[in-house]
């Protein structure tokens, strides 16, 4: 990967950034002739670099990120933890046929990245991440309720392929959402604490399962992603196909009324 041109042209280094610029132009031009570019002004006001990771959209920003990636990571550990543990205790399947349905869902997850790729640059970033996480909530409530082979085999391949869509949508998201300076630690914070979420599913996961069996700790899972996935859709800043410079310069309450 070429080094970032906006990390360039933050140091004054522009003939590095416009090579690369140019290499990249070079390949687009491959398939047929580009656009002329428009020139995005600068954010007016624009605080120190060193100042970014603290003004009160970067934090705010970072809160709704990391709140929105605990959910998601919560709820893709309380299936992908416990879900051979349900197979074995709560299905009564041997081990090897347990272990048979998890090799089938490693396989269709292999999927997760080409289905990514049909819709990720055209639907918006945040709206994908509710309506992926509302989709998910399906096959994690309905593999909580069936109880024969191919349903709970369908079910958790299902399950796989759209929490994976989720994360990927995450991992496209966060760095667009965060200003350049502070994406670094933006995204450090954002990911530790959505580690965090798939900590507490060892613990909260072992409770549900012991209170409530698979249909419980299923449904937590199912909710943990659409409860979750709530504030960045109504806060978190529009981000596909934008300037990064549009979108950091925007407060996440006023993204809304912009158009690209």
């Amino acid at each position: 990967m070429p080094e970032s041109v906006r990390w360039y042209a933050a140091r004054g280094r522009l003939s590095e950034a416009a090579g690369i610029v140019g290499k990249l132009e070079a390949r687009a031009l491959r398939r047929g002739p580009l656009a002329e570019p428009r020139a995005t002004p600068a954010a007016a006001a624009s605080p120190p670099a060193g100042r970014i990771p603290h003004t009160r959209r970067t934090i705010r920003t970072t809160a709704v990120l990391a709140v929105g990636f605990f959910g998601s990571t919560l709820g893709l550990y309380l299936f992908q933890n416990w879900a051979l543990y349900v197979l074995v205790d709560g299905l009564k399947y041997t081990e090897g046929h347990a272990y048979e349905i998890q090799l089938v869902w490693n396989l269709v997850y292999a999927v997760t990245p080409f289905l990514a790729l049909l819709f990720i640059d055209r639907a918006e970033r945040k709206t994908a991440v509710f309506v992926l996480s509302v989709v998910a909530a399906v096959p994690l409530v309905a593999f909580g309720l069936v109880t024969e082979s191919r349903l709970v085999t369908a079910t958790g391949g299902l399950c796989g392929i759209v929490t994976g869509l989720v994360v990927t949508v995450y991992y496209a998201y966060i760095p667009e959402a965060l200003p350049t300076a502070a994406r670094g630690l933006g995204s450090g914070v954002v990911k530790s604490v959505g580690h965090c979420g798939g900590a507490a599913a060892g613990v909260l996961g072992a409770a549900l399962y012991g209170s409530w069996g698979n249909t419980g700790l299923m449904a937590v899972a199912a909710a943990s992603y659409i409860l979750f996935a709530l504030p960045v859709l109504f806060l978190g800043p529009r981000t596909t196909n934008r300037p990064l410079e549009g979108v950091a310069a925007e407060e996440p309450s006023t993204t809304e009324g912009a158009r690209t």
